[in-house]
């Protein structure tokens, strides 16, 4: 069955990881959790290991997110996103449904949707930190019975797969990994434009 919906996550799948933002994003992380928790990069990586999910990891930290969200999202240099105007345009010919699903702070998907031009292509957008969960698999079963979807018309698109894909698989929905290399149980593709170009779901 063709796909009518896309749940796709936001840093590093709407945009190329190539522009840096989510290297930003990362180093700053580092940096902040390091001088708030006193942790060795080592360790940082040791956690990451564990509770790849940055909420779960700040429960366990007892870091409010509204703090992390301060000194990590409220830092970034945003100059460097840039709108693919190829891929808004493909994007809007097809007549999807567009939902975000983003660990990062509504303020910044609002941002970052906007510099991309993409914020009237987007149907909804949500924030996990806001959805008091910290799966993603939890919002993708509240759009779909918000918005009265079939599991079979929606397909949902990443760049993590344990934090991305894995939820999705459980719940049937189909999926692709913005990934490379590529992923070998997952359709695979180098960003979102070859995705939507590919048409594989559509």
């Amino acid at each position: 069955m063709k796909k009518t919906t896309i749940i796709s996550d936001l840093d590093g799948t709407l945009y190329p990881k190539s522009n840096g933002l989510t290297r930003q994003i990362d180093n700053l992380a580092d940096s902040f959790l390091s001088s708030a928790t006193g942790m060795s990069k080592n360790q940082l990586t040791r956690l990451e290991e564990i509770y790849p999910n940055i909420l779960d990891a700040l429960k366990v930290l007892q870091i409010p997110k509204k703090t992390y969200y301060t000194n990590v999202h409220n830092k970034l240099d945003y100059s460097v996103l840039r709108p693919n105007t190829g891929m808004n345009n493909l994007l809007a010919s097809m007549k999807l449904n567009l939902f975000v699903v983003s660990l990062s702070p509504a303020e910044h998907i609002k941002r970052v949707l906007s510099l991309l031009q993409l914020e009237n292509l987007v149907t909804d957008a949500f924030s996990i930190a806001q959805e008091h969960t910290s799966n993603k698999g939890s919002c993708y079963k509240k759009i779909i019975n918000q918005y009265k979807l079939s599991e079979d018309e929606v397909c949902v698109v990443g760049d993590n797969y344990l934090l991305d894909i894995e939820p999705a698989k459980r719940l049937n929905l189909s999926a692709a990994l913005i990934s490379h290399p590529t992923h070998i149980y997952t359709p695979s593709f180098t960003d979102f434009h070859q995705f939507l170009q590919s048409r594989l779901f559509f």
